[in-house]
């Protein structure tokens, strides 16, 4: 557990997001790297959003991070056929990409680009999420529930 845990979570979270990776990575009821990345993944999505809604853009450096490394071995789930893990591998390539253009722009101070990178970035996770056997995707950000 401890060189995954390293490995998804960057050492400089601050407390709260690192706190509420931590749980996500050590309470995930089956464990598997889908699981594991996914959750991190929409958890940091969640931040993300509620940091948007009120303009503040100065931690997107460590939720872009956290979401880059949330990614990268995703595609070694054990449920994934050879199709799929080559879509995993391509929209995990793509999200790390967004992530970067989205501190690029919250750095930049400019709200209304890193909100449009962030809304790429959400429709890229959600396609990702989908190659996996069962969604990761948290109830509170499915449509229509």
């Amino acid at each position: 557990m401890k060189s995954q845990l390293s490995t998804l979570i960057p050492k400089s979270l601050p407390l709260g997001i690192l706190s509420i990776s931590l749980g996500i990575l050590l309470f995930s009821p089956k464990g598997s790297l889908a699981q594991t990345g996914m959750d991190i993944i929409y958890g940091q999505i969640h931040e993300i959003d509620s940091l948007l809604a009120i303009g503040k853009l100065n931690t997107m450096h460590e939720h872009a991070e956290a979401i880059e490394k949330a990614t990268q071995d995703l595609d070694k789930d054990s449920t994934l056929n050879d199709v799929k893990k080559k879509r995993v591998q391509g929209y995990g390539k793509n999200l790390r990409t967004l992530a970067d253009k989205m501190h690029d722009a919250a750095d930049a101070k400019k709200l209304e680009e890193t909100k449009s990178e962030f809304a790429k970035l959400k429709a890229q996770a959600d396609l990702l999420d989908k190659q996996f056997s069962k969604s990761h995707k948290p109830q509170s950000q499915k449509k229509g529930k």
